[in-house]
């Protein structure tokens, strides 16, 4: 029972392995035999009665080649016992074939793993493909991963492939470039296959032109690509020289694609893809990506994994300063942490939060990136970065006071700084004495310097630093005290008014080059000659300053004193609190013996006011109307003095 169980199994693989071979005879439409096939006495039942039936049909001369080699395979296939011999030839014959998933599906059976090396790379690649496929189990329409019985022998055909594959590549010629790609392609793959990093990184280092790195990153398994990069990333840190930029980009481009891919799953570790995008190549898009990563995981449950530094720096790459601004505090954001930021990114980022109001935090930076200037030699720069920020309201510390009173000596910039520090501060008695003696210090430093650099004051220079604390030579005291004794009547005091009344002062026709602030009262035509003032001085600014008259008051006795508007010619970066203090000045001067400080109008009867740190150049280049400049005043009670505001038109 047994031999017959046994004879007719394998007649029955006699006869499927036959069929198999007559499907392949049929499909060869060039060669004669499947046309004998169709021919009644070929026809018989059954594979193996059909092929010696063609057999014996088939004429024993004149048969081309293609014909011949059918015939032998039909042949060896039709007998029992076939010798070894026999065996590798219809290997062979099969190979010439190009029968490739015949040779992996029957590749133990023929003893296929003996021959590979004496068979071509058109014939291996299809093979190995064949075997990859049938030890596959399926997990997603574009990705697979290798399992099952044939891993041995797919690891035996990708070895030989391999080999040969790399021979191949080392002595192909430059021309054959469809040859080259495809053979680098199929290599790229076998490495990916067997996991070997090392060598898939070395192939695409040399060969990245070639290689396809778009397709492939759509079908390289997602750990493997990640693990992928590092190496890279390890290897062009070895490398001596500077890579390729081509191969800069196409890493780049690849590490991106591999980060999309995680980011709908795994955001670490799509924005660790993401860096090694911008490592790669720094001006591409992998910045903005790696961005929005870090952002989506800081507003998610994962944000302590996210480094809030390397986020605010990210920000700030990427011109995201409304951003950066709204997350600041929640990034811990500092000024020190901008110590490294180019100059134009802090003056942008201060002018959003001057935007929102933090005029504090705006006026912080300023004085960071004060400080870095100096550092670097720039002082000039630096005082304007100290002015910025005591014109923003200073911080705790009056670092910005400090710094102009360190660098207005050694930048020339006296005039300047005691301009900002004697700027009014209504009812504020302490802070103006502070501010007079800190002016008086900084002239006497002036001074000091002037006298040393000509040679005529022994001893070393009395600088005056930020508190204007420290010795200082009785006269000067007894100077600085007298002054302050005879101001402290007045300071917090309502504005006073003489006791006759007074007609506006004649001022002389003032010239185009008229210091900033100066009133320009005789300029019959002045609106007309803005343009040629701003012409000639392209750094000053036409500002034409009407009162905002109160309609419910009698003001007859007053309408003399405002029938000409006020006209001043003032710096760009001239602030509206300088603006203020030349009307406040104008005022203290004009008005009449007994009337109200009430006396324009009060500031809550118009729209809101014009904030003390804008810049008039800002203004100008916003509001600016025949050439100049156009604002109002008004004039009301505060805290037992005077309130002045201005207001757009």
């Amino acid at each position: 029972m047994h031999r017959l169980f046994c004879g007719d199994s394998e007649a029955k693989a006699r006869e499927s392995h036959m069929e198999e071979i007559l499907h392949m005879l049929q499909q060869a439409k060039a060669t004669l035999l499947p046309k004998l096939l169709d021919v009644p006495s070929v026809k018989k039942k059954g594979a193996v009665s059909t092929a010696a039936a063609l057999l014996r049909t088939v004429p024993t001369v004149g048969l081309s080649d293609g014909d011949a080699a059918w015939v032998r395979i039909l042949n060896i296939s039709l007998k029992e016992n076939k010798s070894q011999d026999e065996t590798k030839e219809l290997v062979q014959l099969m190979a010439g074939k190009e029968q490739a998933e015949y040779l992996a599906k029957h590749f133990e059976h023929l003893h296929v793993g003996e021959m590979l090396d004496s068979l071509d790379i058109d014939v291996l690649c299809p093979m190995y493909r064949a075997i990859k496929l049938e030890g596959v189990v399926s997990t997603s329409a574009k990705r697979r991963r290798i399992v099952g019985e044939k891993t041995e022998t797919r690891k035996l055909l990708a070895g030989a492939l391999i080999a040969k594959l790399e021979s191949h590549l080392e002595t192909a010629e430059s021309g054959a470039a469809t040859t080259h790609s495809i053979h680098s392609i199929a290599l790229r793959d076998l490495y990916t296959d067997e996991l070997q990093l090392g060598k898939l990184v070395m192939l695409i280092m040399k060969s990245h032109k070639v290689l396809d790195m778009a397709s492939f990153s759509k079908e390289v398994d997602l750990t493997f690509g990640g693990k992928l990069l590092e190496k890279i990333s390890e290897a062009l840190r070895d490398l001596r020289g500077d890579p390729d930029a081509g191969l800069l980009e196409d890493l780049s481009d690849f590490a991106i694609r591999i980060g999309k891919r995680l980011a709908k799953h795994e955001l670490v570790k799509a924005a660790a893809a993401f860096r090694g995008a911008m490592h790669f190549c720094s001006h591409g898009q992998g910045r903005t990506l790696l961005t929005d990563v870090l952002l989506a995981l800081h507003d998610s449950n994962k944000s302590q994994g996210v480094d809030k530094e390397e986020l605010l720096n990210l920000l700030a790459d990427d011109g995201r300063y409304s951003t950066l601004v709204e997350k600041w505090d929640a990034l811990e954001g500092s000024p020190m942490k901008t110590q490294t930021w180019q100059a134009e990114k802090v003056e942008r980022l201060c002018e959003e939060f001057e935007k929102t109001g933090s005029y504090q935090t705006a006026a912080q930076l300023h004085v960071q990136l004060g400080h870095v200037k100096e550092s670097c030699g720039k002082k000039d720069e630096a005082f304007l970065c100290f002015r910025q920020a005591y014109k923003l309201g200073d911080t705790p510390q009056r670092a910005g006071e400090m710094g102009l009173a360190r660098l207005a000596v050694e930048v020339g910039r006296v005039q300047d700084a005691a301009t900002e520090f004697i700027s009014p501060v209504v009812g504020q008695a302490q802070e103006v004495q502070h501010r007079i003696r800190l002016c008086f210090r900084l002239v006497e430093d002036y001074v000091n310097h002037r006298l040393d650099s000509i040679g005529q004051r022994a001893g070393p220079s009395q600088a005056r630093m930020a508190e204007c604390r420290g010795s200082s030579t009785p006269a000067f005291d007894s100077l600085l005290q007298n002054f302050c004794d005879s101001q402290d009547s007045e300071i917090g005091a309502p504005v006073r008014t003489t006791t006759t009344p007074t007609v506006p002062p004649t001022v002389p026709s003032t010239p185009a080059s008229a210091a900033p602030g100066t009133p320009l009262w005789q300029a019959a035509n002045w609106t007309q000659k803005a343009g040629q003032l701003r012409e000639q001085h392209p750094d000053r600014v036409p500002t034409i300053c009407s009162p905002s008259l109160d309609p419910n008051r009698d003001q007859t006795h007053q309408i003399d004193h405002f029938m000409k508007p006020w006209k001043f010619l003032l710096k760009e970066d001239a602030s509206c609190s300088d603006l203020k203090r030349q009307i406040q000045k104008r005022l203290e001067s004009g008005l009449l013996a007994g009337s109200s400080p009430q006396i324009l109008g009060a500031a809550s009867e118009v729209q809101a006011p014009i904030q003390n740190v804008e810049l008039i150049g800002r203004l100008y280049g916003r509001h600016k109307r025949d050439d100049c400049l156009h604002l109002k005043f008004t004039v009301d009670k505060h805290e037992g003095g005077f309130r002045l505001e201005l207001f757009l038109p």
